[in-house]
């Protein structure tokens, strides 16, 4: 029986999946051997997290000391994040002022922040700046963590993934240089993600740098995009010709508010997409109550015009709609005295859509914002549809959520599955997630779940922190629409109770 250092390199690694970063360090200090074969599994997903202190600093100059001596490891580096407020990057630097002289710190041979600019050789510090770039010694002091984060990744030659939160995004100064050289410096970048996914409360400005954004839309390995995206001042792709990206194939973005036309720029840069989801995140409040401030954010004439764009090949959509934090929450909507402006249109596209499978799209969306303005679902998605979640998104705020007509928008629901068989053979799963409008939909889709439409549908209902999710499975054989055979058309005279029919059946017989 063969000991676990003398399995082969392939089975081993298939071992090393199971395993977590505890059970490799306990590994590492059984044995040379194990150490040997074990500690690259360690370095293959590094994050740090910049906290009000000087770890994270360290941490850093601790793994780029390691990487100097052990040139080895840096190819089995394939996912790298930085997290963290921007405060703590900008602060907190491993290596104390003149105030804290009494401090001894010996950083393994860095003992001065200047010490690390010679790490910078002349060919890569200008590999990172363009001639147009002027950067003084004035502006480096206080970066030794992106000056090291800096040197760490361009010795990444294997990175696959790069997490990056908006802290670091903000404090770093050679980050665009490097993205403006993806291709050169990670050749196997795949999956690029800019942002947090959830807000920083203590960030004072929130703002977007387009030259983070621009170089994923003319990288030829970036596969998967994710960020978080505010509308700029001015979008323009500085570029002599737009972006025509073929290899980006999903797009995802968080926490985003970004015009129509803007949403329109990015996906006609992306003509192979297959994966978009599209978080939107809406502002309302005293400032903002009027509908001309919010209807270029809203209107879905525009969000139809921009997924046009990938119609043909798009195969997973999502779209949310969110109350970004300060707004007028649900409850607070009926006695604040400020109307929600109207989301103006129909999302029909979707029904142009050939290879669309998967959409998670709020009812909004699809029945409109006026009682009596009121869309089937069989005329707005596609036939090949295998599942589909109806949100409750903006329900509350909109004009059917009184009693007198949120039953209707309901019972669509349940038309729409009875007939399946004619508009959605394929469909798998339907749900509807109920965050915000609980307590108006809550009845109306209960009632709709407990009703039995027919045999081989299974209902549950998940119920999360904070949402409630009603589950329809549709089970057995795939339900197809009948359709008439070939030559035997509903006039035709040969049908089973035509008057040739008897006939012909006997001659067949003879």
């Amino acid at each position: 029986m063969l000991r676990l250092p003398e399995l082969p390199s392939d089975l081993l690694s298939s071992v090393f999946e199971f395993l977590s970063k505890r059970e490799f360090q306990s590994l590492a200090r059984t044995c040379h051997a194990l150490n040997t074969k074990a500690t690259p599994f360690l370095y293959r997903n590094i994050k740090f997290t910049a906290s009000k202190s000087r770890s994270c600093a360290r941490k850093l100059a601790l793994l780029l000391r390691t990487l100097l001596e052990r040139p080895g490891l840096a190819p089995e580096i394939t996912h790298f994040g930085l997290f963290g407020p921007q405060q703590c990057w900008e602060k907190y630097d491993p290596w104390p002022g003149n105030d804290e002289s009494s401090i001894k710190i010996n950083l393994w041979g860095f003992d001065k922040s200047t010490k690390t600019l010679p790490l910078l050789t002349p060919n890569m510090f200008y590999h990172l700046v363009d001639d147009d770039m002027q950067i003084s010694q004035e502006e480096l002091k206080g970066r030794s963590k992106d000056t090291i984060a800096t040197l760490i990744m361009a010795r990444l030659m294997n990175l696959n993934t790069l997490e990056l939160g908006d802290g670091f995004l903000r404090h770093s100064i050679f980050l665009p240089q490097m993205l403006k050289r993806i291709d050169y410096l990670f050749p196997d970048m795949a999956r690029v993600i800019l942002g947090d996914r959830y807000l920083d409360r203590e960030a004072v400005v929130s703002y977007t740098d387009l030259n983070l954004i621009r170089p994923i839309f003319y990288s030829s390995t970036v596969t998967s995009f994710e960020w978080s995206m505010m509308e700029p001042w001015k979008f323009r792709w500085g570029e002599a010709e737009a972006p025509f990206n073929q290899n980006l194939t999903s797009l995802r973005l968080f926490r985003t508010n970004i015009t129509r036309k803007t949403l329109f720029q990015l996906l006609d840069a992306t003509p192979h997409l297959k994966s978009f989801s599209y978080e939107q995140e809406i502002t309302f409040n005293g400032s903002t109550p009027g509908a001309p401030s919010l209807s270029p954010y809203l209107e879905l004439e525009g969000l139809n015009s921009a997924l046009g764009c990938v119609r043909r090949t798009l195969e997973s959509c999502q779209l949310i709609l969110r109350l970004a934090p300060g707004s007028i929450s649900a409850s607070q909507y009926p006695s604040c005295g400020i109307a929600f402006p109207a989301i103006e249109g129909t999302l029909t596209i979707l029904k142009d859509m050939p290879r669309l499978k998967q959409v998670e799209v709020p009812m909004v969306m699809f029945f409109g914002w006026f009682p009596r303005t009121m869309a089937k679902l069989d005329e707005l998605l596609p036939r090949k549809i295998t599942d589909l979640t109806l949100r409750d998104d903006l329900v509350p705020y909109c004009y059917w959520s009184r009693p007198s007509s949120r039953g209707r928008r309901i019972a669509r629901i349940g038309t729409y599955l009875k007939d399946r068989a004619v508009h959605a053979p394929y469909l798998n799963t339907l749900k509807v997630r109920l965050i915000n409008a609980k307590e108006q939909l809550r009845e109306s889709v209960q009632e709709l779940s407990l009703s039995a439409f027919e045999n081989g549908i299974t209902t549950r209902v998940l119920r999360g922190a904070k949402s409630e999710t009603y589950y329809w499975r549709l089970e057995g054989k795939r339900i197809e629409p009948r359709r008439p055979e070939l030559g035997t058309r509903v006039d035709s005279v040969l049908r089973e109770d035509g008057p040739l029919h008897a006939e012909v059946h006997f001659l067949k017989h003879l």
